[in-house]
């Protein structure tokens, strides 16, 4: 009786995953294409913190801060309306003793995050390197971006998709069969799951997933203010993109 069931859930298993799989003759591919450019934007998050035996003490150097932060951004020409900010969030710290149980309270934590979007690249530099000797300021964490990105990544993707027929194109022909029509094509979903059965696959392994951006190379972007260049701006950002398509062979 076991034998039985657990063929049955075999044969079970086996027909699901067969119903997944085209019913005529395909080649799998993967197709991908990259390129580096300049960043013009940068968005800067980051959180403010103080901690305080007095809770309104350390709500008042927390708001002062924030202050602090949205002059120094209209003094670089920022809108007020790219800084964005969360409500306080506040932490109770607590003495304990040899056994890790709770005390009386030692103070409070208060914190508070926020988001600083720089259309300007040329301000970022001299935005950071005054961030950065600001007391309570904790957390900084930069990220590029390039204004025209859907452009780019519209561009990126004809190049992907000329790719992967190429590839196919190139299989087909070492197959000694011709290329058909393409069945399917997807950005989200890996059409590399049906290669189990009845497939011919090709997968270099080395392409990145969409949006991968390696550690970019860094360079000195020089503004207006004179900035001593804390914090680098990379030389170039990375936006790759890849689909995978099947296609009916002949």
């Amino acid at each position: 009786m076991k034998n039985i069931i657990m063929a049955s859930v075999l044969f079970m298993c086996c027909a699901v995953k067969a119903e997944n799989i085209p019913n005529f003759p395909f080649i799998v591919v993967k197709g991908a294409a990259e390129t580096k450019v300049k960043p013009d934007e940068a968005k800067v998050s980051f959180s403010v913190i103080e901690f305080s035996a007095d809770p309104k003490k350390a709500e008042f150097v927390v708001l002062q801060r924030g202050q602090e932060i949205l002059a120094l951004a209209k003094s670089l020409g920022i809108p007020k309306e790219q800084v964005t900010s969360s409500a306080y969030n506040k932490s109770t710290t607590r003495k304990r003793d040899e056994h890790y149980n709770f005390l009386e309270i030692l103070g409070y934590e208060i914190s508070q995050n926020f988001t600083v979007n720089i259309n300007n690249i040329e301000s970022y530099t001299s935005f950071t390197d005054q961030l950065i000797a600001m007391k309570n300021v904790d957390s900084i964490r930069p990220e590029f971006d390039i204004s025209n990105r859907d452009e780019i990544k519209n561009q990126l993707i004809q190049e992907a998709t000329n790719n992967a027929k190429q590839k196919a194109l190139n299989l087909a022909a070492g197959m000694g069969v011709k290329l058909g029509s393409v069945f399917a094509v997807s950005q989200d979903f890996d059409f590399s799951g049906v290669n189990a059965i009845f497939a011919y696959s090709r997968n270099d392994g080395g392409s990145p997933p969409p949006d991968f951006v390696p550690p970019p190379s860094l360079d000195f972007v020089p503004d207006s203010q004179g900035s001593t260049a804390v914090m680098f701006v990379p030389k170039f950002i990375e936006i790759s993109t890849s689909v995978s398509a099947i296609y009916k062979i002949k």
